[in-house]
C-alpha cells in the first residue's frame, strides 16, 4: 500500500524498476501506434534524489508530418504518493501520468481505517488523474493515450 507518509530514499533498485516500468509503456505505445503514427525515441539525462540516469523519452506525431503532437517524458522514479511519473506535453498543455499499484495511494482518516485518495485504480499501471476534485482517473491505454494526445495538443483523430 502506498500512503503519505512513505519515505522516498535514494535507491537505485527503484529507478530500475521505474525505468522498466517506463520502457513497457514506451513499447506498448509504439505497438499501439504501428502505423498509424510516428513514434520517435530519444533518451534524457534525470537528476533526483533516487540518483542520476538516463531514461528514455518519445515523441508522437502524424506520418508524414513535422509538427510533434506530444512528448513523453519521464520526471521521475517516486513522487509523495506515486511510484513514478511520466510528463506528456504537447503545443497546447501537459498532463501527467502517474504510476499506481492497484487501489492507488490511500489515506488514514481515523485510526484503522484508510480510505483511497482517487477512484478506479483496478490495476498495477501508468494513470492519468482527469479530475482531482472528483478522484477520476484513466488507466493508460491506447484509446485513453489518443484523449490524452488530443488534450495537449487540441489534434482530433
Amino acid at each position: 500500500m502506498n500512503t503519505v507518509n512513505e519515505q522516498h530514499t535514494a535507491d537505485p533498485k527503484k529507478v530500475q524498476l521505474y525505468l522498466e516500468r517506463v520502457g513497457d509503456l514506451f513499447s506498448q505505445i509504439k505497438t499501439w501506434f504501428q502505423g498509424e503514427l510516428e513514434v520517435a525515441t530519444d533518451t534524457i539525462q534525470i537528476k533526483e534524489p533516487a540518483g542520476n540516469y538516463e531514461a528514455p523519452t518519445l515523441s508522437i506525431r502524424e506520418k508524414g508530418q513535422a509538427e510533434i503532437l506530444a512528448n513523453l517524458i519521464p520526471k521521475s522514479s517516486g513522487t509523495i504518493l506515486f511510484k513514478g511519473m511520466i510528463e506528456i506535453n504537447g503545443g497546447l498543455d501537459q498532463i501527467h501520468l502517474e504510476y499506481m499499484a492497484k487501489g492507488g495511494p490511500q489515506v488514514t482518516l481515523t485510526q484503522g481505517n484508510t480510505y483511497p485518495m482517487l477512484n478506479g485504480i483496478n490495476q498495477n499501471g501508468w494513470y492519468w488523474i482527469v479530475d482531482p476534485v472528483t478522484k477520476t482517473t484513466r488507466f493508460t491505454d491506447k484509446a485513453s493515450l489518443l484523449e490524452m494526445i488530443t488534450w495537449v495538443s487540441d489534434h482530433e483523430f
